[in-house]
């Protein structure tokens, strides 16, 4: 995750609003690896349209 300053919150907003419409977008199916903590592979598959539901809340 990244952090930048945004010279209005008019802009601040709009990208805050982008970023949650791409999080949004379905991917790809894909087989991803992985090492745990104890040194153990493990293989699973990512399901492309496992997305996250995104919401923005403008506190201004």
């Amino acid at each position: 995750m990244f952090s930048e300053p945004y010279p209005t919150r008019q802009g601040a907003l709009a990208a805050a609003r982008r970023a949650a419409v791409e999080q949004r977008t379905p991917g790809r199916t894909e087989v991803i690896s992985y090492e745990d903590e104890n040194g153990q592979w493990h293989e699973e598959t990512a399901p492309g349209n496992d997305r996250p539901t995104t919401t923005i809340i403008d506190q201004s």
